[in-house]
Parts: structure tokens; C-alpha cells; sequence
């Protein structure tokens, strides 16, 4: 399980849980969307073989700015039991 830190972002969480699994997440840009000045990106995140979309999306990144650079991110995770 991933628990908020004071001080980090979602990103560096998800890259400490992979780095815990022995796993190094992938980002695929799923859409983006908006005005030139103002965008939105919406990312899937794979971890190992474990890859998901819909409602049952393991990682979903959505904010103004793509995982290589901000803490404007928010981060939806749900971990199968």
C-alpha cells in the first residue's frame, strides 16, 4: 500500500513502491485534451504485468502536466486484493 507523504509527490510514490517490487512503472499518454494554454493529460501507468483500464484502472495520472515534470499531478490508485 502507498500512503501520502508530506512532501512528495504522487510520482516519486509510485516510483518508491516500483522500486520496492523490483519494477520500473510505464507511462502511456491516453489523451490529451484542452486549450493550448491550459492542458490536460491523462496517463496509464504499468507496473510489472499489471496493466489496467476503466474502472478498474490500477494507476490514472490526470492534471495540467505529464509525469516528467510536476507535482500537479493527482493520483487514483487501487490495489487488487
Amino acid at each position: 500500500m502507498v500512503a501520502a507523504s508530506p512532501g512528495k509527490t504522487p510520482i516519486s510514490l509510485l516510483q518508491e513502491y516500483g522500486t520496492r517490487l523490483g519494477r520500473t512503472p510505464g507511462y502511456d499518454l491516453l489523451k490529451a485534451e484542452g486549450q493550448a494554454h491550459q492542458p490536460n493529460f491523462t496517463f496509464r501507468v504499468t507496473l510489472g504485468d499489471i496493466s489496467c483500464t476503466g474502472g478498474s484502472l490500477l494507476f490514472l495520472f490526470w492534471g495540467q502536466s505529464p509525469p516528467s515534470g510536476d507535482s500537479h499531478l493527482l493520483l487514483g490508485l487501487i490495489i487488487p486484493v
